[in-house]
């Protein structure tokens, strides 16, 4: 995929098994969501060793053993040190979300000192550094963070708030990774967060493991490379058919802003120059980038969507396009997709029809002689008359029809062994995968357990009693 050259994403678990193995998953970004591309630094630089050996000239993008331009990952010094040996080319960015996680877990410790009310204040001068928009604005922060009056005054030890500005300066002499004014030159699309990493374990340990740990590390694997596998086809399939939901889309196809199409200006093939409400932007269709602050990284924007409105210009986010589906056809994805879908008539509808061969021929004729000499069989003949009839019904629709033939005598769609895999997992006994315990303290709910709180939205149960009116405990709990 394109976007495995630009960026991917790095995050370990573990507790999946009961000798606490770490699985690792390597991903990258996209509109079908992050895809699978005791840790001791040694051990996770063989293994990416190993998956350059795998991938290999033609992984990522085409930059094979150079890998990926940008790495987020948190910051665990197992992880980056093997990610810099194993792609010395490669720019390792934080995750902003585990920064801040960091900076409030030792604000809060006891080995900061901070009092309880003077933390949210040291918290807001890193948020700050954080979110600024200008190279410099990072260094003029960092310099009145030092005269700041919460972190300059001495309450009970005088040592207390040295040692933050002492933690302050080691953030400060790594701003490169973390601060968000330093990224304009990046390619991040938008992505500051490991957020495809983390959907990507919950759905390992949900939807892959049912919150069941596997026996051992043979069983693990065995999971990982069958049903893993299966699930992130199933999601590609269904994104390049236009199978899912418009809130899944929402990310990658933004508002266009009412921006009417005389504001938009067409330079050359793939550029434009969009009138704002107070300046111009140019957009390039092509590499899919915008001058603007959000589309400049090559995220998604308002004039880039008024663009493609206006022109029916495709690019990375015109995922319901024709083009997504020819990307699919060209993957090789492409030979799970039913070639007679509509959705990829108009990409192949124009191949060259190939002779049949007379062996060919031959062969269809007696399977035909022998399915009529099998009628007169009193075991075969409700059989028969069940296809006969289904193919009364199929005849009309020529896409089904060559879809049956294809998939007669096969175990069923990707779909449906999809269904029987999940089916099958949820079956399965053993030791739970405990949830985090910050997602249990989260929880707003007044009674439950530890367990995994299923997604959607939950249904509602009645329960009813002589006067006819519903539980109130049970009402407040939900």
């Amino acid at each position: 995929m394109k976007h495995s050259g630009e960026l991917c994403f790095i995050d370990s678990s573990g507790n999946m098994d009961r000798e606490n193995c770490r699985v690792f998953l390597l991903l990258t970004h996209s509109c079908a969501g992050g895809l699978p591309g005791h840790s001791p630094l040694p051990t996770i630089a063989q293994g990416l060793e190993q998956l350059k050996q795998v991938v290999g000239e033609k992984g990522f993008a085409g930059r094979g053993h150079e890998g990926p331009q940008l790495v987020i990952t948190d910051d665990c010094r197992a992880e980056r040190g093997a990610l810099r040996k194993a792609f010395p080319k490669a720019t390792l960015l934080l995750c902003s979300f585990h920064l801040l996680q960091a900076v409030w877990r030792w604000l809060w410790s006891k080995e900061s000192g901070v009092t309880h009310g003077d933390r949210p204040a040291l918290f807001a001068i890193v948020k700050e550094m954080l979110y600024c928009q200008e190279i410099g604005s990072v260094d003029r922060l960092y310099s009145e963070a030092r005269g700041h009056p919460v972190a300059a005054r001495l309450v009970f030890n005088a040592d207390n708030y040295e040692k933050f500005l002492r933690y302050l300066d080691r953030l400060y002499a790594r701003r490169e990774c973390w601060a968000l004014s330093y990224r304009g030159s990046f390619l991040t699309r938008g992505n500051n967060t490991n957020n495809f990493a983390e959907a990507a374990m919950r759905v390992l340990k949900d939807k892959i493991l049912q919150r069941t740990k596997a026996f051992n590390l043979p069983q693990l694997f065995d999971l990982l490379t069958s049903r893993l596998e299966t699930y992130y086809e199933a999601r590609i399939v269904d994104v390049a058919l236009g199978r899912w939901e418009s809130f899944q889309r929402a990310k990658f196809l933004p508002q266009d802003g009412n921006i009417a199409a005389l504001h938009i200006q067409q330079i050359e093939d793939k550029k434009f120059v969009v009138k704002g409400s107070t300046q111009t932007y140019d957009v390039d269709m092509d590499l899919e980038l915008c001058s603007c602050p959000a589309g400049q990284t090559g995220a998604p924007c308002k004039h880039q969507a008024a663009v493609m409105n206006s022109y029916s210009c495709l690019s990375l986010f015109s995922t319901d396009k024709p083009r997504d589906e020819s990307r699919a056809d060209e993957t090789d994805i492409g030979r799970c997709i039913d070639r007679t879908s509509p959705a990829l008539q108009k990409v192949t509808g124009d191949r060259p029809q190939e002779d049949i061969a007379s062996d060919d021929v031959s062969l269809v004729d007696n399977m035909m002689e022998e399915i009529k000499s099998r009628c007169q069989d009193p075991h075969f003949t409700a059989g028969l008359l069940a296809m006969a009839k289904q193919y009364n019904v199929l005849r009309s629709n020529p896409s089904k029809l060559l879809s049956a033939f294809h998939s007669f005598g096969k175990s069923g769609s990707l779909t449906s062994k999809r269904a029987a895999i999940l089916r099958r997992a949820a079956r399965r006994q053993g030791p739970m995968i405990d949830c985090q315990p910050t997602a249990v303290a989260r929880r707003k709910s007044g009674a439950g357990s530890r367990r995994r709180l299923f997604s959607g939205r939950p249904v509602k149960q009645q329960f009813k009693f002589g006067s006819g009116v519903e539980h109130q405990t049970f009402k407040k709990t939900l």
